[in-house]
């Protein structure tokens, strides 16, 4: 497979590992591993997604809240998943043999849609800023930022805030 940002058709994925039918069955899953700490679950009941923290014991976190009609906002998508070509360009920057940020341009006017800005310790991710922006390019219409904690060479935990 090639780059993520040149995926189509079946390569595209969606932005979650698991789906649950409710809050019961997500706490009651089995099989979980460490290799799948991070990893995000949809759950049916109230269209809500939730990372895995912790396999055992079982810990989610909730990473998006429902709408109460169950729905997610076009903002929530674009913080959760790559931009889709075409009409848009993506490149990213790299420091020191390492993406520092990705960034997903609307070609019709050169304006940003959406940026990643990556901060290091070493060669582990810390922090994860998204930010997606208004059809001005400029004005941030919503920011997440992700907060990686590590044991070892493992992220143990992760803090995700919605800032805007």
């Amino acid at each position: 497979m090639g780059l993520h940002k040149n995926s189509t058709g079946n390569d595209i994925h969606v932005i979650y590992a698991f789906t649950y039918v409710s809050s019961v069955a997500r706490n009651a899953a089995t099989g979980l591993i460490a290799a799948d700490i991070g990893k995000v679950a949809r759950q049916l009941s109230d269209e809500t997604f939730w990372i895995l923290v912790d396999n055992s014991p079982l810990t989610w976190s909730q990473i998006s809240v429902s709408s109460g009609a169950g729905t997610v906002s076009n903002n929530d998508l674009l913080l959760e998943t790559d931009i889709p070509t075409p009409n848009n360009t993506y490149s990213n920057i790299l420091s020191g043999g390492k993406v520092t940020n990705e960034i997903w341009v609307r070609t019709s006017d050169n304006s940003n849609i959406k940026t990643i800005d990556y901060t290091y310790s070493g060669s582990k991710v810390i922090n994860e800023v998204r930010k997606v922006y208004f059809t001005d390019g400029i004005t941030i219409t919503a920011q997440l930022t992700i907060s990686y904690i590590y044991n070892g060479s493992v992220v143990s935990s992760i803090i995700v805030t919605r800032d805007i």
